[in-house]
């Protein structure tokens, strides 16, 4: 056989293989990763134990408990990645105390109201210096329902300006192999009133809580199963999700999440959005099917003053790559 047909004949084999990898690849992006690269993370055995590492609420996957502690944060077990998760900052994040980790995860509200969402902009700058000045390796965010200015931004804008962080709309990452997806998804409530702050809400969310009839939002069902932690602002219903008692709105999450959720049935479902939440039972629930759901919201009130600032949740979840 002459050369120049042998040659022939293994670059057209390479082309082939080539396009079909780069299908696959396309087709699993479409599904679960739109616009984000797969990151690699540095897995760092021997993390600091600093003053920072004191004051946050553990949940124990393993043996299904969580529990309250000031004494310095143990290093985390070989061969798992350590999350930090936090929500709900509405600008006074200076106020919480980061422990060192591996990702740390912010599940919306980086903003306080709506009003004048082109000036809250000018929010997000502090908020990515913070971000990258905190004892993570890798940072990831969503947008919440006060965060306009996210709402209103295209996403490379955004990611531009968000620069220390990975931020996902409705969209995911994988670290270390575990999946991770995040969506800025919330049901909007107010005492007495519709909350005028609905970033990346839709119409007919207003309605869900009254009306469990009304279309499902299609970004619930693009939730793809097979991921590990689960990233939304708002929570699913019946989980976590009511407000103070005084307030008498009962529930307020989404009935249509919480059946995604069912489906799907992440490790971990991290959301925010309900602020007042400070008992360990209140933060953290062990659901009888298995998944972890947590509150991170870390402001107690709903206004300024935002009173009380609450821990950091930290959990280590096994490595699919190490």
């Amino acid at each position: 056989m002459p050369y120049s047909i042998f040659f022939l004949k293994v670059l057209v084999c390479y082309f082939c293989t080539s396009t079909l990898r780069a299908f696959r690849f396309e087709h699993m992006s479409e599904r679960v990763y739109l616009n984000v690269e797969p990151a690699s993370l540095e897995v760092n055995n021997t993390l600091e134990s600093t003053d920072k590492s004191k004051n946050f609420l553990y949940v124990d996957l393993d043996s299904r408990k969580a529990f309250e502690t000031n004494s310095i944060l143990t290093p985390r077990p070989e061969g798992k990645v350590r999350f930090v998760a936090i929500s709900d900052t509405h600008t006074v994040e200076n106020q919480l105390s980061i422990p060192p980790g591996d990702v740390l995860i912010h599940a919306g509200d980086v903003t306080w109201k709506n009003e004048d969402a082109a000036g809250k902009v000018g929010e997000l700058g502090p908020l990515n210096a913070w971000m990258s000045n905190q004892p993570c390796a890798r940072r990831i965010l969503i947008g919440g329902n006060h965060d306009k200015c996210l709402d209103k931004m295209n996403n490379t804008a955004v990611r531009e300006v968000l620069s220390s962080c990975n931020y996902l709309q409705d969209e995911g990452i994988e670290i270390q192999d575990l999946k991770i997806y995040g969506s800025p998804i919330s049901l909007p409530y107010a005492k007495g009133k519709v909350s005028p702050n609905d970033a990346f809400t839709r119409s007919s969310e207003l309605d869900e809580r009254v009306n469990g009839d009304v279309e499902i939002d299609e970004r619930i069902t693009r939730i793809p199963e097979g991921i590990d932690v689960l990233v939304t602002h708002g929570p699913p219903f019946a989980h976590l999700d009511d407000p103070p008692a005084e307030w008498n709105l009962g529930n307020v999450g989404s009935p249509h999440l919480a059946e995604r959720v069912g489906v799907v049935h992440p490790k971990v479902h991290i959301f925010g959005h309900v602020h007042g939440r400070e008992r360990i039972e209140q933060r953290v629930e062990f659901s009888s099917d298995g998944i972890v759901y947590i509150n991170a919201a870390s402001v107690k009130n709903f206004a300024k003053p935002f009173g009380e600032v609450f821990k950091p949740i930290v959990f280590d979840m096994p490595s699919k790559a190490l």
